[in-house]
């Protein structure tokens, strides 16, 4: 007599009871926004936002020291940061899947960027709205941006109430002169995590390597924008030697003596940033990964909590 056969459904009905089983596997999600992100200005800031990206016990941030190096020359970025993220012109956020803050074997951090147009409250109450940040009180909502990466995660552990994430990619977008947004693509990346609650998390650093090619397309122009951002404001010609700056402690004129040699004109190209000294110096690739030469990048970010 031949073996009864199994109904056609049945395999259906197995895969459906096999993805519903692996559904409960799936930790809880814990979703936020990035409510600030530090620059670094100064050596031991710069070290404390990197991380170990290559194995040798070192932390890895030489852009992040080149900023600090920049601050000291009157490239002040974090008011420009700061009110970038405090306007909503880059809205950071963060899906952090964990079943503890404090110990877990399977965690998993996603970055994707939020769409400012449709951010609940809107980030500034009006014009005459000077601090803005309505979308960072913890109760903000939003909608992921069309453009957003959907690769951006970095799966780790929770051991001590601290997560440890990666190596992945991560993408993501900061402004260094408060108008054009800089994307950063990340190789080798992860990350570190402290104070991590319902409310927000205290303290995330993610780091990785920006391959050069990027570094030059990219953030390059952002810094030579905020250079003319401040000679614009502090020098009032392009007359050179003297280009209409004060004599004394003017950043553009600081600016200028450092950077405008090729030629001497009241300007600073790409051009003059990538080939001076200094830039070469804190600038030169510092991390190989994935087979390409990296700068490596650190910062430091805080975060609230928020729906999307």
């Amino acid at each position: 007599m031949p073996a009864p056969r199994p109904h056609p459904l049945l395999p259906l009905l197995a895969g459906a009871l096999a993805l519903a089983a692996c559904d409960f596997d799936i930790p809880p999600a814990h979703t936020y926004v990035v409510s600030r992100v530090s620059i670094p200005t100064t050596p031991a800031e710069a070290q404390a936002a990197g991380l170990d990206l290559d194995g040798d016990g070192s932390v890895d941030n030489r852009l992040g020291a080149a900023l600090a190096a920049l601050s000291s020359q009157g490239v002040e970025l974090q008011s420009v940061v700061s009110t970038v993220i405090d306007r909503g012109i880059v809205i950071l956020l963060l899906n952090f899947r964990a079943a503890s803050f404090s110990s877990t074997g399977d965690a998993r951090a996603e970055l994707r960027l939020g769409d400012n147009a449709t951010a609940a409250p809107q980030p500034c109450a009006g014009p005459g709205d000077t601090v803005c940040r309505h979308h960072l009180d913890g109760t903000g909502t939003f909608l992921i941006a069309p453009a957003s990466p959907a690769d951006a995660a970095l799966t780790g552990t929770i051991t001590g109430g601290t997560f440890l994430g990666g190596p992945g990619e991560v993408s993501f977008q900061i402004s260094l002169d408060g108008v054009a947004i800089t994307p950063l693509h990340l190789l080798g990346a992860r990350a570190k995590a402290t104070g991590i609650g319902a409310a927000g998390i205290d303290s995330i650093l993610v780091a990785g390597g920006l391959p050069m090619e990027r570094f030059d397309a990219d953030v390059v122009p952002a810094i030579r924008d905020r250079i003319a951002a401040i000679v614009n404001a502090t020098c009032v010609n392009r007359t050179p030697p003297i280009c209409g700056c004060p004599f004394g402690g003017s950043p553009g004129r600081a600016l200028l003596t450092v950077f405008d040699n090729a030629p001497t004109d009241c300007t600073v190209s790409a051009d003059e940033i990538k080939n001076n000294i200094l830039i070469r110096t804190f600038l030169a690739p510092d991390v190989t990964i994935d087979g390409k030469s990296c700068l490596s990048v650190g910062l430091k970010v805080q975060a609230a909590a928020a729906a999307f």
